[in-house]
This record gives structure tokens, sequence and C-alpha cells, in this order.
């Protein structure tokens, strides 16, 4: 069974005060960037995929 993860309060707070910070260099935020999207593409992916588990359970 897939463990869905969640944004936690931590999670956020971290991102709260990464974006209060100023990013020296334009790769340094973009490096920043696609690892918060890569992020939360697993998480919508296994989101997804927990929803098509459940409509064949439920069919």
């Amino acid at each position: 069974m897939n463990k869905h993860k969640m944004l936690t309060a931590s999670d956020i707070e971290y991102l709260e005060n990464r974006f209060k910070e100023t990013f020296p260099t334009k790769d340094e935020f973009s490096k920043f960037r696609d690892s918060l999207f890569n992020k939360l593409d697993i998480i919508l992916k296994e989101v997804f995929a927990g929803r098509e588990e459940q409509t064949v359970i439920s069919a």
C-alpha cells in the first residue's frame, strides 16, 4: 500500500522561511524551485495512484 505524503507544518514553515531569504544567484533559485516542484510532483502522483486504487476497490 502506498504511503501518502502530506505537507507538514514544519514543511510549510521551511518554505515560508526559505522564500523570505534572498537567493544569491539565479541558478541557486532555479535549483530550489526545481527541487520543490519535483517533490510536489511525487506527492501528486502518489495521491492520484491512491485514488485509482480506491476506485478499483469500490467498483
